[in-house]
């Protein structure tokens, strides 16, 4: 398997040209260790005229001189790094790892990898009013990282698009850090939510799930895709419980929700009693359909994954 990175390189310009730049500060750091200009010049394999020509005229754009001469040196003829040298080391080195970090975070939105099922677009809904949490589920967090975002990671790696399906009140927050369809009319029920985000695919299929199950995993959602053939829905249940908000569900579903909500109908259970549906049993994949609707529930999952650390 090919992996991809993505690499940078920074350095520090004025009208003059290059003032710093990573070889610049190997140099700096040479002289550092050795307290010879000569010395550094030879363990980077750079001439001594060169090396003197580069700290000559970045003492001459520095306000105070990064390195000054002194007696001494491993190799006679001393230098050394003033703290106004050791400072500007500090700093270039600091905004090279905060550089690369974010490069590297940008090449990961961008995901080159192949994705597995080009045909079908995931949807996250956040947009219940979460009243038995107190506060908005989709913010929750696990581990540093928002419900939300853990499986829009999750989905957007296998899956053709990712949308997170969200309500009047939470879809403008969500806009500046997803892409995000809004509820076609907010307060509806997760059965709007499908309708929503599937006016907005264009693949055959979609796979939906609801924020408050942090824990699906692709492999479900490939196992729900193997089993769809001659069927317009595949969901889990366990113990006889349906899980219908852990599915995967063909566009002509549209027309059996306008159906079921043309009579008045917000359930999801009735509306998938109009489909030709495969029910599979979770199994061993119970505990990822947990749901957290309570605060108990979250700190209960909150225990769970730090006892599986232990």
């Amino acid at each position: 398997m090919t992996f991809l990175k993505a690499r940078s390189r920074i350095w520090i310009e004025t009208d003059e040209g290059t003032f710093l730049g990573e070889g610049t500060v190997r140099l700096l750091k040479s002289i550092e260790k050795t307290g010879s200009i000569s010395a550094s010049s030879k363990e980077l394999g750079m001439s001594y005229r060169k090396a003197w020509r580069l700290i000559d005229r970045m003492n001459k754009q520095c306000q105070s001189p990064m390195v000054i001469k002194t007696s001494g040196g491993t190799s006679g003829g001393g230098s050394t790094l003033t703290e106004s040298g050791k400072r500007v080391i500090a700093s270039f080195e600091k905004l090279q790892k905060e550089t690369a970090q974010f490069v590297d975070d940008k090449f990961k939105e961008l995901n080159f990898s192949e994705k597995k099922l080009n045909d079908v677009t995931g949807l996250i809904l956040i947009g219940g009013r979460s009243s038995r949490m107190g506060i908005d589920k989709a913010s929750l967090y696990l581990e540093e990282e928002s419900f939300t975002s853990m499986i829009y990671k999750k989905l957007n790696s296998l899956l053709a698009e990712t949308f997170v399906v969200a309500g009047e009140h939470n879809a403008t927050n969500w806009k500046q850090k997803l892409p995000v369809v809004q509820d076609k009319i907010s307060d509806q029920g997760p059965l709007m939510g499908l309708y929503s985000g599937l006016s907005s695919s264009t693949t055959e299929w979609v796979f939906v799930t609801s924020v408050d199950t942090p824990l699906v995993s692709t492999e479900m959602i490939e196992e729900l895709y193997n089993e769809r053939s001659g069927y317009e829905a595949v969901i889990y249940h366990d113990s006889g419980r349906l899980h219908p908000l852990c599915g995967l569900y063909h566009r002509s579903c549209f027309n059996r929700i306008e159906e079921t909500m043309s009579e008045g109908q917000r359930s999801m259970k009735k509306f998938v009693n109009r489909l030709k549906v495969k029910i599979l049993d979770v199994g061993l994949n119970e505990k990822r359909l947990f749901n957290i609707n309570t605060p108990e529930d979250y700190k209960s999952l909150q225990n769970s994954v730090h006892h599986a650390k232990d």
